[in-house]
């Protein structure tokens, strides 16, 4: 199977450089004025070559056996517990259920809610620096339905060898005092005011690697991070993509860099360019197809099968 694909990988390269072979003789004979008619026999023999070329890749892609059938998909266990995407972020678990296509991607949290500053709260009648019981409950309860509720069910997936298989993706979050993916740091600031929140990146040293994201009070906020692009983001529901493996896409410290992009042109065909927009990993509030390709590529390691795609 191995061979097989090289060998057409190998076709592919092929006919990429022969188109553009042909490109080049054209606009060197167009630019002549006038294609001579051994200059077109030439064209035609290329065009002649290329076409026995593309029915040759055809072939040896039909002659390919399935990935896998759909009675041995429906028999399979598909579960990993701490995912980790490969982008340098994100750790959860993902089980899928093949009889109802169901994916769940489980983060669990150690909602850890820390006091503010009193100096931060002088002056701020009727708010105070320390979290009662009755708002720790209220905001883990929020926090639970804005992230299961803006990220779950999006997009689905399919399978080119396994028809009328569809898969979606349900997230779910779970509350952990141990065993948890991230240790969730949640300051009390006054009402109205802004704290940077991050997620934690993982460490070199799997024995050192302190999974934590930060987020404040107010993240469960819509607030305006660029007037320009005239959309909202709530800072809770854009560090949760960190937790699944999404990086930044507005320009940041790393310019040009944005660490899911390899899984973005390998799912969509589409190359990533960092800047202010509506997109959630920027500064807005839309999650596009390009955030789902954790999800996707835990589809494909969990299941060991390459081939699954975005449903259009």
């Amino acid at each position: 199977m191995a061979d097989k694909l090289e060998k057409i990988v190998r076709l592919e390269e092929n006919i990429i450089a022969m188109e553009k072979e042909i490109l080049k003789y054209q606009e060197m004979f167009e630019a002549d004025g006038v294609i001579t008619k051994e200059e077109q026999g030439q064209l035609d023999a290329m065009f002649s070559t290329i076409n026995a070329v593309v029915k040759e890749l055809f072939r040896r892609k039909a002659a390919l056996p399935p990935e896998i059938t759909r009675s041995v998909f429906m028999a399979g266990t598909y579960e990993k517990k701490n995912y980790a995407p490969p982008t340098k972020l994100g750790l959860f678990d993902v089980s899928l259920n093949p009889k109802n296509g169901r994916l769940e991607i489980l983060s669990k949290l150690n909602f850890n809610f820390i006091d503010g500053a009193a100096a931060d709260f002088a002056g701020k009648k009727g708010e105070s620096n320390v979290w009662s019981d009755k708002e720790k409950k209220e905001w883990r309860k929020a926090y639970i339905a804005l992230i299961e509720g803006r990220w779950g069910g999006k997009y689905h997936f399919i399978h080119p060898d396994m028809n009328n298989v569809t898969v979606y993706v349900d997230v779910e979050i779970e509350h952990a005092d141990a065993g948890w993916h991230y240790d969730l740091q949640v300051k009390k600031i006054p009402k109205g005011e802004f704290e940077q929140s991050a997620v934690s990146i993982h460490d070199a040293n799997p024995s050192t690697d302190e999974m934590v994201a930060t987020l404040d009070s107010n993240d469960l906020k819509f607030v305006t991070k660029d007037a320009s692009v005239k959309d909202k983001q709530k800072g809770a529901v854009h560090e949760y993509g960190h937790m699944i493996g999404l990086d930044d896409e507005y320009v940041d410290s790393d310019p040009g860099t944005i660490w899911h992009e390899t899984l973005v042109r390998d799912a969509l065909g589409t190359v990533l360019v960092e800047g202010n927009f509506k997109d959630v990993m920027s500064v807005g509030n839309q999650i596009e197809k390009q955030h789902y390709v954790t999800f996707l590529q835990a589809l494909k390691d969990v299941t060991g099968l390459k081939k699954w795609q975005f449903k259009k």
